[in-house]
């Protein structure tokens, strides 16, 4: 009796000692994986600089984060296998390293191919070879340089007939498709434009300027009604006798009609800089900018204390916002991480149009390169101490041949990462004082410069890679399984159960950590469905493989504690009736609950 009591224990608590060894082989995963990312951030010259909190896609990330986006896009992978300015033989990158060689010296890079594009038929248009001969063999090419793209004629051939059939299919009414050659040139050249305003400075005459041409044009378009609009009310008040607005008690120290004759002017100054085309010197457009800023302010200034009507002000406040975010166009093409917090109040209003470039976060090349006159509410001391951190930065990669080792880089990178810091804490007492109609409080909120160590986290979770031991415990799990057979095969078959117990643990605490990162946990998102349907089938696969030993043994014992009398007290009479009640418990718990029975429990019952 006492013999098959044992056996039963043990058979009955292999599932409990599994998922207990599961468990604590998940604790061990998770503590390894944390520990690897403390090391690996400790130490790192790049660790300051790839914790810089950015707004992207309407969340607050790290700049590890938004530097793995966009390399992904330029490159077509997170950690990409280059040649650098000083060597051509290719090396692995980090992202946030190769973001950073980007960001301070892009003109060295121009030569060098970085630009996705593998494509035979691809590389034939930009008349580059597909396998390069060198000391180590043979060696397929997959990337274009920048300059490779800039000079290709039939690229733009191609791109140009790529566009007309696309604006015909459009005008049929029909669904427009590039296969082949054309989604691969179109993937080139949204890479080549990804890297283009990434690196763009204002500097830099041979860019296109797209995103300032569009948003002039959207502001002169704004100019025609709001002038139409003032001159409106100032002929409307002289019919009725009155004074204008704006040359009351109220008025300021210039009339309306000069402020409106000061902006035509501005405008028209900053037209003849742009000329005919979006590619323009920063020099030619720049004093027709400061002046337009300074006339649309007065205008603005003019109406709100002229007694002008809610609508007319209204639309004087758009329209200097739009004239500052102008302003700060000329020095962000679009593509520039955004690293600290703006004072756009059209940006935080709670209808505010989706369409309109109101971002709500400044872009790094404006805090470097605009002159502190576009930069109203920020402390100039702060400004220059953000710029002179990133020129020693610039410096400290300069003067390296690798980012590994360097403490000028750290120390630079710790000084950038405090002053931009500064500058987003001191800054969001001017957001709240915005003049804001129907402020939007959430957004106002999560806009919010974050408090320190809060990228930490997804840095962490970037560094580790959560995920890719969930598939790699998989993998193990099924390798067990499979070769759960022969002398073995008991060894083999629990050994998978409690690998897939781990997976299953670990796959749910990197999910959570996903979750705690973004905020929301994304149940829509492919990536997301890639991940928890997968976790749910092997939990499920988990459950019906353990259900036989686990439910059905778990009832049986269950009935089998309504025998009489306390345990250890039975009768004599009653000893074997006991035991063949628990081994036919035993019996219903699977193939290894059956082994214990017929070397114990049964020759008991059958005597």
């Amino acid at each position: 009796m006492q013999l098959a009591t044992t056996s039963v224990r043990l058979c009955t608590s292999t599932p409990k000692l599994l998922a207990v060894s599961g468990l604590v082989l998940s604790v061990c995963l998770i503590a390894a994986d944390c520990g690897a990312a403390a090391e690996g951030v400790s130490g790192d010259p790049l660790a300051a600089w790839r914790e810089i909190p950015v707004l992207e896609d309407g969340r607050i990330m790290p700049l590890d984060t938004f530097a793995r986006r966009r390399v992904e896009t330029i490159t077509n992978t997170q950690r990409p296998s280059l040649a650098s300015p000083e060597n051509e033989e290719p090396t692995r990158w980090n992202a946030d390293a190769l973001l950073l060689e980007w960001l301070t010296r892009a003109e060295a890079w121009e030569d060098v191919p970085l630009l996705s594009a593998e494509h035979e038929e691809l590389r034939a248009l930009l008349d580059l070879p597909v396998f390069d001969e060198g000391p180590s063999g043979k060696r397929r090419l997959k990337h274009a340089s920048p300059a490779d793209v800039a000079e290709s004629g039939p690229l733009r051939q191609r791109l140009m007939q790529i566009d007309e059939r696309r604006r015909r299919a459009r005008a049929a009414g029909d669904e427009f498709r590039l296969e082949g050659v054309d989604a691969k040139v179109d993937q080139l050249w949204r890479a080549y434009v990804t890297y283009r305003q990434l690196t763009f400075r204002s500097s830099d005459d041979t860019i296109g300027r797209t995103r300032f041409t569009s948003l002039f044009e959207s502001l002169v378009a704004s100019w025609r009604p709001l002038r139409t609009a003032i001159v409106e009310a100032e002929a409307a008040a002289s019919a009725e006798g009155v004074a204008p607005p704006g040359d009351g008690e109220k008025g300021s120290e210039i009339s309306v009609a000069a402020a409106c004759g000061a902006v035509d002017a501005a405008l028209l100054a900053v037209l003849e800089g742009m000329g005919e085309s979006t590619r323009f010197p920063t020099a030619d457009v720049l004093p027709g900018m400061l002046e337009a800023s300074r006339a649309v302010t007065t205008l603005r200034d003019t109406v709100v204390e002229g007694g002008f009507s809610a609508s007319v002000v209204r639309q004087s406040r758009q329209f200097a916002e739009k004239t500052h975010v102008l302003g700060e166009a000329l020095f962000d093409n679009g593509g520039s991480p955004a690293v600290v917090p703006a004072l756009h109040a059209g940006a935080l209003e709670t209808e505010r149009d989706a369409d309109h470039d109101m971002p709500p976060w400044l872009g790094l090349t404006v805090l470097l390169d605009a002159p502190a006159e576009l930069l109203p509410g920020y402390d100039d001391a702060d400004l220059l101490a953000a710029r002179d951190a990133f020129a020693a930065m610039q410096s400290a990669v300069s003067e390296q041949a690798t980012l590994s080792t360097s403490e000028p880089l750290a120390e630079a990178s710790s000084r950038l990462a405090a002053a931009l810091r500064q500058i987003g804490s001191s800054i969001e007492v001017a957001r709240k004082d915005l003049p804001v109609e129907r402020l939007d409080a959430d957004l106002l909120a999560w806009t919010a410069y974050p408090p320190a160590g809060s990228t930490q986290r997804e840095v962490a979770y970037n560094t580790t890679d959560p995920f890719r031991n969930s598939w790699v415990l998989s993998l193990a799990a099924m390798a067990g399984f499979a070769l759960a057979f022969g002398r073995v095969r008991g060894l083999m078959f629990w050994s998978g159960v409690g690998l897939l117990v781990a997976e299953l643990v670990w796959t749910a605490w990197a999910f959570a950590q996903r979750i705690a990162i973004t905020g929301w946990a994304p149940v829509t998102n492919m990536y997301e469905t890639v991940i928890y349907v997968p976790f749910f089938l092997s939990l499920l696969g988990l459950w019906f493989l353990l259900s036989p030993i686990c439910a059905a043994g778990a009832a049986a014992a269950w009935k089998a504690t309504a025998l009489p009398a306390p345990a250890g007290r039975l009768l004599p009479g009653e000893q074997g009736a006991g035991v063949c009640a628990v081994a036919a418990a035993v019996a219903t718990t699977g193939r290894l609950g059956r082994r214990c029975l017929d070397s114990h429990a049964r020759p008991v019952c059958r005597g």
